[in-house]
């Protein structure tokens, strides 16, 4: 009756505060309030706030998308690659933060896995439902977090206001303190929200190639012969489970000539099953914002060695940066880190030239008094340190004599 009548808890609160109740202000901020924690909402509340689950063909799971394989490829790419981004945190200089609850955070996250776990599936999270949760485990005897758990979604139930309460959010139906809880909210809707249409299509490709590889007398049907007196239904059941068991025994049947075996079935060439599935590898692709080649996807045209040679850095100005600026932005709010200090990833690595390159630039850069050859070896080379150097000698006092 309430959904006829178009009432929802919204609606409630919206006609008690018309009539003068007191209604409780949500403060921006809480872990129960935005656009992105209302993805996380129960059917319920889901439904108060006009959030859709699903698109036509009812909610995919993401369990259910990563069979595709475009799917996959595109995950691995985006969340394994942003795994293995070192986190770092800074001063307002620029210099490395040697704040102790900082340095530990960022070097554990959580002490029962690694960091490239944590990262990689915090941003699969994203990517698939759009929020990601973290709950502080430990903090230090200033309050700073020291070490995190990543929440799986499922464990998640994000609660509305009401106009008697705040929204409040649940871990395993037990209400958490909003302070241990850190969300992330992704820059874009949820692939399996946005992209239901696609990835539904995609599975439906999956089943049919199945179906054409493992059944090929699919569309085999058995025609009375011209003349042949006709049959009773329990006469055609019994001769077609005839039929299959001897297939299923025999790889040579015989027919008299009352009936006539026709394949009427059409293979997949014909069911243009191939230029079907190349076209949802190219919307699958443009779903995960990356080019079509990164997930075997047709292409208009082919990589060449100009755009290889920025091919990481294309990846990471166009793909990988909103998940970055998102996790890093969120890291550097002051709930997480003292303030005066940022959280960001390292590229440095990643984006690392050939040796040639880094060589010519780190020599340029000692010139110029960028940085010295210690730290063009071991951090921009990846080297580890020369012991066999010698130290260099210290400088002369001002008091001694030259």
């Amino acid at each position: 009756m309430d959904r006829l009548t178009g009432r929802t808890p919204v609606t409630d609160a919206a006609i008690a505060a018309a009539a003068g109740s007191p209604v409780v202000a949500v403060p921006v901020g809480t872990a129960a309030t935005s656009e992105g924690a209302l993805r996380e909402l129960d059917p319920t509340a889901a439904a108060a706030f006009g959030v859709s689950s699903g698109d036509a063909g009812g909610p995919i799971t993401r369990r259910q998308a990563m069979r595709v394989p475009g799917i996959k490829r595109g995950r691995n790419l985006v969340c394994s690659t942003l795994g293995t981004l070192p986190l770092v945190a800074v001063t307002d200089t620029g210099a490395r933060s040697t704040t102790p609850s900082t340095s530990q955070l960022l070097r554990e996250l959580d002490p029962r896995t690694t960091p490239a776990w944590t990262l990689a599936y915090t941003a699969d999270r994203m990517m698939f439902h759009q929020v990601a949760w973290w709950r502080v485990l430990r903090r230090d005897e200033n309050n700073w977090p020291v070490n995190v758990e990543l929440l799986a979604h499922e464990r998640v139930q994000v609660h509305p206001a009401t106009a008697t309460r705040l929204g409040y959010v649940t871990v395993d139906g037990v209400e958490q303190d909003d302070r241990d809880l850190i969300r992330f909210d992704a820059l874009d809707d949820a692939l399996l929200v946005d992209g239901a249409a696609i990835v539904h299509l995609a599975l439906a490709l999956l089943r049919a190639g199945q179906r054409v590889a493992d059944d090929d007398w699919s569309g085999f049907v058995l025609r009375l012969a011209e003349g042949a007196p006709e049959l009773t239904k329990a006469e055609i059941l019994t001769l077609l489970t005839e039929w299959e068991a001897s297939r299923a025994a025999h790889t040579t049947g015989f027919m008299n000539r009352a009936v006539e075996p026709e394949n009427v079935g059409v293979n997949a060439q014909q069911r243009q099953l191939t230029e079907l599935s190349g076209w949802v590898d190219t919307q699958l692709a443009r779903l995960l914002n990356l080019p079509p080649s990164r997930i075997g996807a047709p292409q208009g045209s082919g990589m060449t060695y100009t755009n290889t040679e920025g091919d990481r850095r294309d990846l990471v100005d166009t793909t990988l940066a909103p998940y970055l600026v998102a996790i890093a932005q969120r890291l550097s709010m002051p709930d997480v880190t003292p303030p005066g200090e940022l959280v960001r990833f390292d590229l440095t690595a990643y984006l690392r030239g050939t040796t040639s390159e880094l060589v010519n630039a780190g020599v340029a850069a000692i010139q110029h008094g960028i940085t010295d050859a210690p730290e063009v070896r071991t951090t921009w080379l990846g080297l580890p340190p020369r012991d066999d150097l010698p130290a260099p000698a210290p400088a002369p006092r001002e008091d001694t004599p030259a």
